[in-house]
């Protein structure tokens, strides 16, 4: 078993070395973030349809920096994003995710804000195994699924800066990690500045 994890823990680092790889060779702009939230009880389906609740002792804080990597005809872009995070609340852990975003750009209303979609996927690695997973879950694991959902807006004029609401989700992939069947939501608000 614990030759299982060191092996995930490698993968989870080779992940990471490939995505700078990439990052560094493409020619796109960069960009840092850092927003936070709160985790709240539920599922993706819960957060997804509006019904995750949130009982204020889940809270986190996220500092992320990221690449632009290929885009096609002002439709889609993709992204690689490595992100830290710190949870704090019933129990303070980090949070170490590696994710790969692919990022819808045009909006019909995009002269009036500057709108975009994104859709990332990846890895996630705490520190130690989140108290709300705990509470939530019979089964978790530090090791698990990244996946996020992310609506950025901008001002229809040039400007390095934008704003974004973002679902922040951990799971186990119906049991792919560790025999884990869910894990932690959360909704986040947060600032990106691009060069």
């Amino acid at each position: 078993m614990k030759f299982i994890s060191s092996l995930k823990l490698l993968l989870a680092c080779l992940l990471l070395l490939t995505t700078l790889a990439v990052t560094a060779a493409a020619e796109g702009r960069w960009f840092v973030s850092l927003y936070g939230g709160e985790v709240g009880h539920g599922s993706l389906g819960d957060t997804l349809t509006g019904n995750l609740e949130f009982k204020g002792s889940h809270h986190f804080i996220v500092g992320a920096v990221g690449k632009e990597l290929w885009t096609w005809r002002d439709f889609i872009r993709l992204e690689a994003e490595g992100q830290v995070g710190q949870h704090w609340g019933e129990k303070s852990h980090n949070e170490f995710n590696a994710v790969f975003v692919v990022r819808w750009l045009p909006f019909p209303w995009d002269r009036f804000v500057d709108t975009s979609f994104a859709v990332g996927e990846g890895l996630s690695y705490a520190t130690r195994t989140p108290a709300i997973e705990e509470e939530q879950y019979d089964n978790t694991s530090k090791f698990l699924n990244y996946l996020m959902f992310e609506l950025e807006f901008t001002s229809p004029k040039p400007s390095p800066w934008s704003g974004f609401f973002r679902i922040h989700h951990r799971s186990g992939v119906n049991g792919l990690f560790n025999d884990v069947r869910g894990a932690s939501n959360a909704l986040a608000v947060g600032l990106k500045y691009t060069f």
